[in-house]
């Protein structure tokens, strides 16, 4: 069966009397990651245009920064050390500031000190309390399964 308006004052009278629903919300990912608290660069996720701010970072890309490359997230002096995932990548080769592209056009490779000590940040893992069961059966040969 079909509705059949004669004139706009019916369809304004319908439309009052909808519902009004919420508009969807959704997540905008952050255009940048931050791959450890003590880094100087981001990285961007997506192509960021000029002056697109960075959130939580309280800087503005001051260029065009390509999806995958690292944008800095504060002044670095010319040789002072670009770190991502904490550790060193490279080194400055100018003045580079906040919101800056940082590539192979600004960035080094140098030999430098380093510290070959291993698992210096590992974290003792969280177990879940209670402890997590599973309710299913062990096998006479040891293998578990669920009954259907």
């Amino acid at each position: 069966m079909g509705c059949l308006l004669h004139d706009d004052a019916s369809l304004l009278g319908i439309l009052a009397r909808m519902p009004i629903l919420p508009a969807p919300t959704r997540t905008i990912p952050p255009l940048a990651l931050r791959l450890h608290p003590s880094d100087n660069v981001v990285i961007a996720q997506c192509p960021i245009l000029p002056g697109t701010g960075i959130t939580g970072e309280g800087i503005s890309a001051k260029m065009a920064v390509p999806a995958g490359h690292k944008l800095a997230t504060r002044a670095i002096k010319s040789d002072e050390a670009v770190t991502r995932y904490g550790q060193i990548i490279g080194f400055a080769t100018v003045d580079i500031g906040p919101g800056e592209h940082v590539h192979t056009h600004n960035c080094e490779m140098r030999s430098f000190e380093r510290d070959y000590a291993h698992s210096t940040a590992v974290k003792p893992t969280q177990y879940l309390t209670p402890q997590a069961t599973f309710d299913g059966i062990v096998r006479a040969d040891g293998r578990v399964a669920t009954r259907n």
